[in-house]
């Protein structure tokens, strides 16, 4: 419990610290490309945080989960040092580069969400509820290697097939999403599942 404490503090803080520099820029600043840079790292440092923190909250569980909010961790740097890399000209902005960055940022999404569903399972959730968490967890996973995949393979089009499996996924994902915590109120009115 005091590591999550440790991470709640110092995402306040980070939060804090990065909207205090976009407003600042934004009232005293120009837009000009410095600019765009400062507010694209404000933003991408803020939503690196957020994501690693979702990976954080599933490190104190004794099962896999703990794995999977240390590799969103992973993620989360990465995709902030690939992006802060790409807006600075750190990095040269070839191809490899990009893609790097789109595929980390594709399997963080994934895995982020896999630990929002996963980490909100209750001892007390009924197996209806298990297996929407579960079958979300697979659709989003799914649509996040489908996404990691083009970044990889594809040169440039990757066709209208590509978008309609995605949006399947994505629209499959979102429903059982939403549906695992509408089911788990009902919970007690719903009659067990068993899988033989």
């Amino acid at each position: 419990m005091r590591l999550m404490y440790r991470l709640a503090i110092v995402l306040a803080g980070t939060l804090c610290a990065v909207a205090a520099m976009a407003i600042w820029f934004l009232v005293t600043g120009q837009f000009n490309a410095t600019g765009v840079r400062i507010l694209g790292s404000a933003l991408v440092a803020s939503l690196c945080t957020v994501a690693g923190l979702v990976g954080a909250t599933v490190l104190d569980r004794p099962d896999r989960r703990r794995e999977l909010g240390a590799i969103t961790m992973v993620l989360a740097a990465a995709v902030a040092a690939l992006a802060l890399g790409a807006i600075w000209s750190l990095l040269s902005p070839t191809a490899l580069w990009l893609r790097a960055l789109g595929v980390s940022g594709a399997l963080l999404l994934g895995c982020a969400h896999a630990c929002v569903m996963l980490g909100r399972l209750r001892h007390s959730d009924g197996s209806v509820v298990r297996r929407l968490s579960q079958v979300s967890v697979a659709f989003g996973m799914l649509g996040a290697l489908l996404v990691a995949g083009g970044f990889v393979f594809v040169a440039r089009d990757v066709g209208a097939g590509f978008w309609r499996v995605l949006g399947v996924l994505a629209v499959l994902s979102t429903l059982t999403t939403l549906l695992a915590p509408i089911v788990r109120r009902l919970g007690h009115r719903l009659p067990e599942m068993h899988i033989a």
